[in-house]
């Protein structure tokens, strides 16, 4: 797609999944990464909820993504399934969300 950047990229504590924020998509996805580490597969494209994520992490429990839309001004929940696909859980008004920090 024309106009889509990457921006944020966050592993599983077990490197056992990748996630990547995509600019213009207005997506994340979902890799699965091989046991060497050497490879990646394409699991999912999760819509993020809103515009422009600018930046996301995963929650210390690895049961949701916080997604920082910088164009609609929100951040986004999403849960995740244990097969690391999302739905979107709620979304809260954050002018200029660039940055997410979750502990």
């Amino acid at each position: 797609m024309e106009g889509n950047t990457a921006a944020a990229i966050r592993l599983t504590r077990n490197a056992r999944h990748l996630f990547v924020s995509h600019r213009g998509a207005d997506t994340v996805s979902v890799f699965s990464v091989s046991e060497d580490g050497r490879s990646l597969a394409l699991l999912h494209n999760i819509p993020c909820g809103g515009r422009g994520p600018r930046d996301m992490i995963l929650t210390p429990d690895e049961k949701f993504i916080l997604c920082a839309n910088e164009r609609s001004g929100d951040l986004t929940v999403l849960a995740l399934d244990a097969e690391m696909k999302a739905t979107l859980t709620d979304r809260v008004p954050l002018s200029d969300a660039l940055c997410v920090l979750a502990e």
